[in-house]
């Protein structure tokens, strides 16, 4: 899942990056003020993966942790209680 997260981040970043730089292309921008704002909505849009990927691992382990101590419950005996 980590890794479908983090290949999905990427994906998204080259796109807007791509629409960043055609924007600004159109409008006529300097190219090193071009390169900032295509850098920083690059930017923007990985810190945001990261936290979602962040976020979702999260909640999976968490899952995962409740699963397992659900079981354990389960498992122990009447004596044990």
């Amino acid at each position: 899942m980590d890794a479908l997260i983090h290949k999905w981040t990427a994906v998204i970043a080259v796109v807007v990056t791509m629409v960043v730089t055609a924007l600004d292309a159109a409008a006529g921008t300097r190219w090193p003020l071009l390169a900032l704002r295509a850098g920083v909505a690059c930017g923007i849009v990985l810190l945001a993966g990261r936290i979602a990927g962040f976020v979702l691992m999260r909640t999976a382990l968490r899952r995962h942790y409740e699963q397992w101590r659900m079981a354990q419950a389960g498992s122990r005996s009447r004596s044990q209680r």
